[in-house]
């Protein structure tokens, strides 16, 4: 597998989005007691639109995602680090 490009997404967890040969690699990070970020969690994603889906699974399943205004802010926060993927990738 190659590695085409990465990026590192935060939202109420850290996400680094691999871009491969095979399609995108969704990894959820945690930061460890000595201070370093691990890949925790992995999903491969046939392609961009089933990233954006599994990243908004995951954070709307965030406990502190209560409400429908919870929501919007949530949604509004992945597209916000969507947009700045684009830009990243037309600028390339």
């Amino acid at each position: 597998m190659t590695i085409q490009h990465q990026h590192i997404i935060e939202l109420s967890n850290r996400y680094q989005i691999v871009f491969s040969d095979n399609g995108f690699i969704l990894y959820q990070l945690d930061l460890t007691d000595e201070g370093v970020w691990k890949r925790s969690k992995v999903q491969l994603c046939r392609n961009f639109e089933a990233v954006v889906e599994t990243l908004e699974h995951c954070e709307l399943n965030n406990e502190d995602v209560n409400s429908l205004r919870d929501c919007a802010s949530t949604l509004q926060a992945i597209l916000g680090e969507i947009k700045e993927i684009k830009a990243l990738s037309v600028s390339q």
